[in-house]
């Protein structure tokens, strides 16, 4: 594969977007920081700052302090522990001690903060700079549908942030092992049988899949869709209106036990975790392994990077819809309640997260092999894999 997996990827990273929905919050208030003093913000951001500083956000947001002189970013790490991180915004949320600003999953906990009334909505600050909302593919009715933007509850309209990065997920190939079993890389849902099954027999680890992480199916998260699991059905589910039975899980979840039945698992997959999995693809241990886009530069830099391939996965006789796999929205910027305690704060977060989708910011995560959500195809700088 080598690097020519970025550009397959960014060809199809607008084919779906699956979009979550939104809650209701206060509007800024008044008053605030003496004029000419420098505001000071909160900013939470993911892994282990100050330690770790080679993360695209942090790298952004020292720029942002090296550049400005009115505003000063106070940067905290989080950790890199999802449930580490996820129990330190619940918290927070529940003392109201949320930074300003912070990164966080999109949905999930973020959800819930919003739901508990501990955000800040930044929506005069945001919604009202025309550039700003550019800068999202499909624009405010992209932003409407991620618990952002222009939605209205109750005639109000809020935004209490915005995504950062796109995810692009998949399944991944060793095209050595492929070639050296007399395989084709598979592409419908027979061929991924029968190659399991010849893998088996002959004695090669088919797919490689840790268990004890219970986010790590990325490879199979586009498999709802492909059978009609869309948003709208999903809601129902959601609403007691559809029950889950009724929908595209039970056949989802019969083709991964033919999977299993094939003899494409590890006898330990129920207590390997993620990390194990990847190192075992790396060194060549398995012929498959599902993983996103943000895993490239590990597999770039590995030592089968040019035996590596890229698919989106099976094409199965009896999907509804395209074969596409792709989550498109992974992590945001959002804003603390603290966030809009007075007109300044609320206009110097604004401020920050302009910096943040700005075409040079945004170049940051490209040269680190990361989605931006908020840059425009004819942005991307011309890179060569």
């Amino acid at each position: 594969m080598s690097k020519k997996l970025l550009a397959l990827l960014l060809a199809v990273l607008m084919a779906a977007m699956a979009m979550t929905g939104c809650a209701k919050n206060e509007t800024p208030s008044g008053g605030g920081d003496a004029e000419g003093e420098v505001i000071e913000l909160d900013f939470w951001i993911i892994g282990n700052y100050p330690d770790e500083k080679d993360y695209y956000l942090a790298k952004v947001l020292e720029d942002f302090n090296a550049t400005h002189d009115n505003i000063h970013l106070n940067i905290t790490g989080v950790g890199s522990d999802h449930a580490e991180m996820a129990n330190k915004w619940t918290l927070a949320g529940s003392n109201n001690k949320l930074p300003d600003l912070l990164e966080i999953n999109t949905g999930g906990t973020l959800n819930k903060l919003i739901e508990s009334g501990c955000m800040g909505n930044l929506y005069d600050y945001l919604m009202a700079d025309d550039e700003f909302v550019s800068r999202f593919p499909g624009g405010t009715e992209c932003l409407d549908q991620l618990y952002f933007g222009l939605h209205s509850v109750e005639e109000e309209k809020i935004c209490y942030g915005f995504p950062t990065e796109t995810e692009i997920q998949g399944w991944y190939f060793n095209t050595e092992i492929f070639e050296q079993n007399n395989l084709e890389l598979p592409k419908t849902w027979d061929d991924y049988l029968n190659c399991v099954k010849t893998l088996k027999a002959n004695g090669v680890l088919p797919l490689v899949h840790g268990c004890t992480d219970n986010w790590d199916t990325w490879g199979y998260h586009a498999w709802p869709i492909k059978y009609g699991l869309t948003h709208d059905v999903w809601m129902d589910v959601v609403n007691g209106k559809t029950a889950v039975k009724d929908t595209a899980f039970p056949t989802v979840c019969s083709r991964i036990v033919e999977l299993r039945e094939a003899g494409a698992y590890p006898d330990n997959v129920a207590s390997m975790s993620n990390a194990q999995a990847f190192e075992i693809f790396l060194s060549g241990g398995a012929a498959m392994y599902c993983v996103g886009s943000w895993k490239m530069n590990d597999m770039d830099n590995s030592e089968i990077a040019d035996k590596i391939a890229f698919s989106f996965g099976p094409e199965f006789p009896d999907q509804d819809v395209d074969n596409v796999a792709t989550r498109p929205y992974s992590w945001s910027i959002a804003a603390g309640k603290k966030a809009v305690e007075s007109e300044e704060r609320a206009q110097a977060c604004a401020e920050v997260m302009k910096w943040i989708v700005s075409s040079e910011r945004a170049t940051i995560e490209v040269e680190e092999d990361i989605f931006p959500a908020d840059i425009a195809e004819q942005e991307l700088p011309n890179r060569t894999y």
